[in-house]
């Protein structure tokens, strides 16, 4: 069964990460971790490298469950910078 959290980025239109990460943030304000990292393995490589490279729009949590998700996915770390 899919969590909660992968059902409702799942539902979402696609957009940037930047306008679905504040929209997240606006209908869940204490969002950590945890449900950072189940959204973000419905989020497509590009999509991750493209919060890794705005990093100060984003908060402390958004951008370790996203650096996490991309050393699970085996992703270079060139491919980040």
């Amino acid at each position: 069964m899919k969590s909660f959290w992968t059902r409702l980025t799942s539902s979402l239109f696609k957009t940037t990460p930047q306008l679905l990460y504040s929209l997240l943030i606006s209908i869940f304000p204490g969002m950590g971790h945890q449900q950072f990292a189940e959204v973000y393995k419905t989020w497509s490589d590009f999509e991750l490298f493209q919060l890794l490279q705005n990093k100060d729009d984003y908060q402390e949590e958004a951008i370790e469950a996203a650096s996490a998700e991309m050393n699970a996915r085996k992703l270079s770390e060139k491919m980040r910078h």
